[in-house]
């Protein structure tokens, strides 16, 4: 029993790493992409967005 216990919380582990690993490169991929078109200053300032796009 110790055994499965173990190696059941090894996989979650295992999947939670995964899983934030996939959120970052998501992440680092979509900044790539919209990096000419402003649209990630949108996703995490939005007070500097508006400034921004009222000087242009």
């Amino acid at each position: 029993m110790d055994v499965y216990d173990y190696s059941f919380i090894l996989k979650m582990i295992i999947l939670f790493i995964l899983s934030m690993l996939a959120i970052s490169g998501c992440c680092l991929i979509l900044k790539k992409i919209n990096r000419k078109s402003d649209f990630w200053c949108y996703s995490y300032d939005f007070p500097y967005w508006k400034k921004y796009t009222r000087k242009r």
